[in-house]
């Protein structure tokens, strides 16, 4: 397969410029908090659909890593569509 060539603008922009509602992503650092172990990402594609992907580097692989990425990440897309559904308490400051 090889490495990634590096990215181009446009490509650094869509994977950088998350909207947080239609475009997620969430990441894990490593022990020392300074590298970038694993992420994961949504882009909703219509109503109640979204494509998901998971990526965590070798030496994080089978860990737990990718699992909990992408757990926080399906908590995040279930929070942002009942955000779009409902208006904000003003209680709970939560949409």
């Amino acid at each position: 397969m090889g490495h990634k060539k590096p990215l181009a603008d446009e490509e650094l922009a869509f994977l950088t410029k998350v909207d947080h509602h239609d475009h997620e992503a969430i990441g894990a650092l490593g022990a020392d908090g300074t590298c970038g172990v694993g992420v994961a990402r949504y882009l909703r594609l219509g109503p109640g659909v979204a494509a998901a992907a998971v990526a965590v580097v070798d030496d994080w692989q089978r860990r737990g890593v990718g699992g909990l990425v992408l757990e926080r990440l399906a908590a995040r897309a279930r929070r942002a569509s009942s955000a779009s559904r409902r208006p904000c308490s003003p209680r709970t400051a939560r949409c």
